[in-house]
């Protein structure tokens, strides 16, 4: 009887720590996650500011190019996160 609870103890306490584990990171990666989120909200918000800035200017070749950095960054953003999640 006792040779059971040798064997079974440890097995229980390995899948107790495996689970625990198992909630400790999914804990960390949601806390990263909206991070994540925060930081791609304020710099799409930057992003549409520039937009909504270089629309009113008339169009240049300058409002075209600072348009296109501004598009370059989301883009830039978009592919920085990807990255993190992979």
């Amino acid at each position: 009887m006792t040779e059971i609870f040798e064997i079974i103890v440890p097995i229980l306490i390995s899948v107790f720590i495996g689970v625990s584990l198992l909630l400790f990171k999914n804990f960390i990666d949601k806390s990263k996650i909206k991070l994540e989120e925060k930081e791609i909200k304020d710099n799409v918000e930057k992003v549409v500011s520039i937009f909504t800035a270089q629309e009113e200017e008339t169009d240049s070749a300058l409002a075209s190019m600072v348009k296109n950095v501004a598009e370059l960054r989301e883009y830039y953003i978009i592919n920085k996160q990807q990255a993190r999640n992979s």
